[in-house]
């Protein structure tokens, strides 16, 4: 165990290795209710092959998929078919499943939000059906997902309130090629590739160690992304460079001025008390959505106050 976790695990996760290894425990146990999904990046000879070995020691609990699966070459309108997701029939019993590199034909591609917040909804009914089925199948799973691979996935949106990150803090070479370096900060980044692990992970008594890792770094406290104080940060100061709030009911800015600041903004203004409700905008005979108790630094060339 000791081994596993200062020779594998801690070159692979660095300091993120306590947060790691919770993850993966609670992925193994099945708590899909975390609503989490993570990603690692590492270049080659960083040690992702072992761990996967590793985590075969849990069998049909962990199942690899294609990352094609759950990217797309652009914005997609609408929701989900019932035949985008036939591939998921095949994890209803999952607990990890894990990607490995991103196509060359899918470099750039990005993340689908809506398809992964569906297959990390926590034990959500799913609904799929095969390309030769003639009805839907209803199901559920408690699959975590475990994106691994060299390249970084392009992905944006609030998919990011569940996404924790990973990155490789070590590569392994050989003896003479860490000889041939001779910058020591550079040097640190590498360690003495052991040709001997990858027989040795496949032993049971490895196997075993590794499970019983998993079993003492489970908590039963889910695990929260601290990202909304970062992105309430930022939209906030990007609303203060154009506005400011007064607290003042009679000055008013309508929604659609602030729609370039994204879908949160309505939210984090609510927070600051500043309100948002319907009137009628002057010379038009329908109802438009405006916000109360605040106003422009610079008036727009066309204003349209209410």
């Amino acid at each position: 165990m000791t081994e596993i976790e200062s020779n594998i695990l801690l070159p692979l996760f660095g300091s993120k290795l306590s947060l790691a290894k919770k993850f993966l425990a609670r992925a193994l146990a099945g708590c899909s209710e975390d609503k989490n999904f993570a990603t690692y990046l590492g270049n080659r000879d960083c040690g992702k092959g072992i761990l996967n070995e590793l985590l075969d020691a849990f069998g049909g609990y962990v199942h690899s998929f294609p990352v094609k699966n759950i990217l797309c070459e652009r914005n997609r309108g609408g929701g989900e078919t019932s035949r985008d997701l036939y591939w998921l029939m095949d994890f209803e019993y999952t607990r990890l499943a894990i990607s490995q590199e991103i196509p060359e034909e899918c470099k750039g591609w990005k993340l689908q939000n809506e398809k992964v917040k569906m297959i990390c909804s926590g034990g959500d009914t799913l609904t799929a059906r095969r390309n030769y089925d003639r009805v839907d199948t209803k199901f559920k799973t408690q699959a975590t997902m475990f994106l691994m691979g060299n390249d970084p996935i392009a992905m944006e949106g609030d998919v990011k309130e569940h996404w924790l990150e990973f990155e490789s803090a070590v590569q392994y070479k050989s003896q003479e090629f860490l000889d041939s370096v001779e910058d020591e900060l550079t040097k640190r980044k590498y360690r003495v590739a052991d040709p001997t692990l990858k027989q040795r992970i496949t032993t049971v008594d490895y196997k075993m160690a590794f499970i019983q890792l998993m079993l003492e770094a489970y908590d039963d406290r889910a695990i929260h992304v601290e990202v909304e104080t970062e992105v309430a940060n930022t939209l906030l100061s990007a609303f203060s460079v154009d506005c400011e709030a007064t607290n003042n009911p009679e000055d008013i800015v309508p929604s659609k001025d602030l729609e370039y600041l994204g879908k949160k903004m309505k939210a984090q203004l609510q927070v600051l008390g500043v309100e948002s409700k319907k009137c009628r905008a002057r010379g038009e005979n329908y109802n438009k959505w405006c916000f109360h108790g605040i106003k422009r630094k610079v008036e727009l060339p066309n204003p349209q106050n209410c």
